[in-house]
């Protein structure tokens, strides 16, 4: 049954034109997860070149939620794609310059960043990708610090500086997440 489903969602997913079909068979892959579990273990190469391949795209949320199912059902086989996931998120960190953000792209910006930074703190993929946080320190430092040094002019509305102060709280709330996470990991190392 799902040799011949799977390759047939996961393809129709990459060449589909219709956001709002790609968007619901994204959704049934992520609810197929949660059923079938190990299962899907054939498949899941395809399925993290699909996440990779959407990643950057308005699905972010249900490719985030996607990871998270997968997580819980197969913790132990997603935990070796935990650099992808971690270098999928340092690029979405990266990438948001946010001095550079026009008008009309900051919501679509703010959502990714506050989607992601949620990610990190609240989900089961935490443990999955709990070795390899720390390597996230430095691009939340600079995110933070970018942010704190946010010259706001005129342009911006009073809506835009609430959702900057929201996302200096959240990404400064993260990076506590991932330091505690990290000498947490540290210290369960370290004893005897």
């Amino acid at each position: 049954f799902l040799r011949s489903l799977v390759p047939h969602i996961l393809h129709t997913i990459r060449i589909c034109g219709q956001a709002s079909l790609r968007e619901a068979l994204l959704v049934q892959v992520a609810n197929l997860s949660g059923i079938v579990r190990d299962h899907l273990r054939p498949y899941i190469d395809s399925i993290f070149d699909v996440i990779e391949l959407f990643w950057t795209t308005k699905h972010l949320e249900t490719v985030l939620v996607l990871v998270e199912k997968l997580a819980f059902a197969m913790p132990d086989d997603i935990r070796r794609y935990a650099p992808r996931i971690i270098r999928l998120m340092i690029s979405t960190i990266e990438t948001s310059v946010i001095l550079e953000w026009a008008r009309d792209e900051f919501d679509h910006n703010f959502l990714r960043l506050t989607l992601v930074m949620k990610n990190i703190q609240y989900s089961t993929a935490k443990q999955i990708l709990s070795g390899h946080l720390h390597l996230m320190i430095y691009p939340l430092v600079k995110l933070i610090d970018s942010l704190l040094s946010l010259r706001i002019d005129g342009d911006i509305d009073v809506d835009q500086k609430s959702n900057i102060q929201q996302l200096t709280l959240l990404v400064i709330d993260t990076i506590s997440i991932v330091l505690t996470n990290n000498n947490s990991a540290l210290y369960f190392r370290s004893s005897p």
